[in-house]
């Protein structure tokens, strides 16, 4: 398993990067996957109806960064423990959204 990470400030490519890169890998046989680092928090948020963009967007900013400080303050580790759990379900190659 290969993990290609993509770190930066909101809108300064990440995802445009990974998509690229996602492209390169399958165009040479391998199977890439795009995983965000905050997808469980982002999908918590979307499950009680605070949608990034949405009529609740404000909602959802304070939801995230309400809850991601408090998993923090459990452990300083926590997102990161999150998503190395996450690593066995998912297939040889991992692409991951930062």
């Amino acid at each position: 398993m290969k993990i290609i990470a993509f770190g930066g400030l909101a809108t300064a490519g990440k995802t445009t990067a990974a998509t690229a890169a996602a492209r390169a890998l399958f165009d040479a046989g391998l199977t890439p996957l795009m995983e965000q680092f905050a997808g469980p928090l982002k999908k918590a948020s979307n499950l009680i109806g605070f949608c990034k963009g949405g009529p609740y967007d404000a909602q959802y900013r304070q939801f995230c960064q309400q809850v991601g400080t408090m998993a923090r303050d459990l452990s300083p580790n926590w997102w990161v423990d999150l998503l190395l759990a996450r690593i066995p379900e998912m297939p040889d190659q991992l692409l991951t959204d930062m």
